[in-house]
């Protein structure tokens, strides 16, 4: 049995160590693994990205940059955007911004911050192994695991799990590390009752277009993701 503490400030040493030491668990992200190409979203721009910082941007834009012109600029021009009107024209002091420069800092490129030298700080990341980086950051971070946001009916993403279209009697094996990403059945579309989008799915797998089709189909993904558990956002207006 562990001595108990003699003073304050003994037992609140024990409680930081304690802290800094305990891994932890992300139980919803948007995060994918560098084995599934695309969908993988890191990076300088894929921190300055983040839709908090994108909502932040908006609040300061110039009145020219319309909000459907912003998003169909390429990624790495959103990101030098939202830099330079939150990072460099202004003082960042909102939790997303201080956690992009906290980030940063931590990956040893707060000199480059200081900076402001977004170019350095891009060649910096684009000299990472994704997948070693990925492990770094979550050793840095203390993450044990995260558990990815995985939607059946999103083309998209279902590729990454399929030999082909449909082909739900034919996964594909994952290379990725599983001991750190996790799965989660996404069920959106039945929820907001999008017939549309469940039936073109039912039909690509070759299943009968009603709700057992529907059921038949979430049996066959639970198989093939085998999530911790059931996820769904529901419309403003569900009843």
């Amino acid at each position: 049995m562990a001595a108990a503490a003699s003073s304050e400030e003994e037992l609140r040493d024990w409680v930081h160590d304690a802290v800094q030491k305990v891994k932890v668990v992300d139980v919803h992200t948007h995060l994918f693994p560098a084995a599934h190409g695309e969908l993988m979203h890191w990076g300088i721009d894929g921190l300055l990205t983040y839709h908090y910082l994108i909502s932040e941007f908006f609040m300061v834009a110039p009145a020219d940059i319309e909000h459907e012109a912003f998003f169909e600029l390429p990624r790495s021009e959103q990101a030098d955007l939202v830099w330079e009107h939150l990072f460099v024209q202004r003082l960042p002091i909102s939790e997303a911004q201080i956690g992009v420069l906290t980030t940063l800092q931590l990956l040893g490129l707060g000199e480059l911050a200081r900076k402001k030298d977004l170019p350095a700080i891009r060649e910096w990341f684009e000299a990472q192994d994704p997948v070693e980086h990925t492990r770094k950051i979550f050793d840095v971070a203390g993450v044990k695991y995260v558990v990815m946001t995985n939607i059946p009916f999103d083309e998209r993403e279902a590729s990454k799990w399929l030999a082909g279209p449909g082909k739900l009697d034919e996964p594909v094996e994952q290379t990725y590390d599983r001991s750190l990403f996790r799965t989660a059945l996404r069920i959106d579309p039945l929820l907001k009752g999008d017939w549309g989008t469940i039936c073109k799915c039912l039909k690509q797998a070759g299943l009968e277009e009603s709700l057992e089709g529907a059921r038949e189909y979430l049996r066959k993904w639970a198989a093939i993701y085998k999530p911790e558990y059931l996820m769904a956002s529901t419309p403003a207006d569900f009843v």
